[in-house]
């Protein structure tokens, strides 16, 4: 919980989405699955927006990794929807 709070005390999240907005599915994925860890009250009100318009950029979704990428957002979004421990 400490290391989590350094993190996001440090840039942790601005850093990931900084990340995510790269052309490598391959990365995209990897950035979300990071955010997927992050407790979902460290996420402010623009990250979650920043995810949502990332949902609608998507054109082509059967192509590289994008159902993956999309699924793995989701999944954060209903987290912040549900509830942490659903």
């Amino acid at each position: 919980m400490e290391v989590s709070k350094n993190l996001d005390d440090n840039g942790r999240d601005e850093a990931l989405f900084i990340v995510l907005a790269t052309p490598s599915d391959m990365v995209r994925l990897a950035v979300v699955q990071c955010l997927l860890t992050i407790k979902v009250s460290q996420l402010d009100s623009k990250e979650v927006g920043k995810l949502v318009t990332l949902l609608g950029s998507y054109r082509n979704l059967g192509a590289g990794k994008t159902e993956s990428v999309i699924a793995n957002i989701m999944m954060i979004l209903t987290k912040i929807v549900v509830g942490e421990k659903s």
